[in-house]
């Protein structure tokens, strides 16, 4: 296995062999963010092409649809519009200009509303001759059936502490710190690999669980106060949903550890932490619907002793 991609061994053994030949019209790639869905698609993509990943933006036969931006208020979109997958069809007709076929990735395939979804539904069927098209989502249940029976279906789950652990101390981080991220991580190589570049969900999640020591114990207006930075641009939901997404996950992350250590959180019982964690994932499904994520997470903050 190449270096480059780190758990689940299986699937990409079983895709990069067939890079050569064989290849289906259609996969989905379904798990949580950072588990190496988009770096095993490009991986595939380079192989058939016989490049390195560096290269694949400039390839002419590598398509990406995910959600655009807005020209006008330079926001990112809430979904992926039907005028940008019809471009992404036209795109896809057109022959292989190498003679290796093409790849084609949606990234964020949930992301789909229900025009570009159906007006994908044809092609997605039947590409064109050489064409592979790999569906990227972070969850199953947020795509329709008729998506979902259109390609071959590989599930993406969490990677065990010490895989992530060794491949950060082969990038040369130390034995300490590598354990330390990679348990942070929670099973997602990608989020470690992030971190030690500087960026990614890990530094929010790090800001989560300080915020989560700072705020527990205060009274209700105190809270609201120690969060009231989190939201950032009120006219860019999108971006606000995915720093408050952040911060939840890294609570959920913090309470889950003192539930395996059998230890309360600076006085709150294991059994209030089991519904808080509930509470918490709740709220994210709320935020990622339609609730405004101010209204959503003040409302859980109530409920933080």
């Amino acid at each position: 296995m190449t270096m480059d991609f780190v758990g689940n061994e299986k699937v990409a053994d079983f895709l990069l062999n067939k890079a050569s030949g064989g290849l289906s019209h259609a996969y989905l790639f379904v798990g949580p963010r950072g588990l190496g869905k988009r770096t095993l698609a490009e991986l595939l993509a380079a192989r058939v092409f016989g490049v390195e990943i560096a290269k694949l933006r400039s390839h002419p036969d590598f398509l990406v649809l995910e959600r655009g931006v807005d020209e006008k208020t330079g926001k990112t979109n809430r979904d992926i519009k039907v005028g940008e997958m019809r471009e992404f069809i036209e795109r896809l007709s057109l022959r292989s200009v190498t003679g290796r076929g093409v790849i084609a990735i949606v990234d964020g395939a949930e992301m789909l509303n229900d025009s570009s979804a159906n007006s994908f539904l044809k092609t997605l069927e039947e590409p064109p001759k050489g064409t592979t098209i790999i569906l990227i989502s972070e969850s199953e249940t947020d795509l329709p059936k008729t998506i979902i029976s259109r390609a071959q279906l590989f599930r993406f789950n969490p990677v065990v502490e010490a895989k992530i652990s060794a491949a950060l101390v082969r990038r040369g981080v130390s034995n300490i710190k590598s354990a330390e991220v990679a348990r942070l991580a929670h099973g997602r190589p990608g989020l470690a690999f992030d971190y030690i570049s500087g960026k990614g969900d890990l530094v929010g999640w790090e800001d989560g669980i300080d915020r989560l020591q700072t705020i527990t114990g205060l009274s209700f207006a105190e809270k609201i106060k120690k969060m009231e930075d989190l939201y950032g641009d009120k006219s860019d939901p999108v971006a606000q949903r995915e720093v408050i997404r952040n911060i939840l996950t890294a609570w959920i992350i913090a309470w889950r550890d003192a539930l395996v250590d059998g230890k309360d959180w600076h006085g709150i019982s294991v059994g209030e932490l089991r519904k808080l964690i509930d509470r918490v994932r709740s709220t994210i499904s709320d935020i990622e619907g339609n609730v405004h994520p101010r209204l959503a997470l003040e409302n859980l903050l109530i409920l933080i002793p």
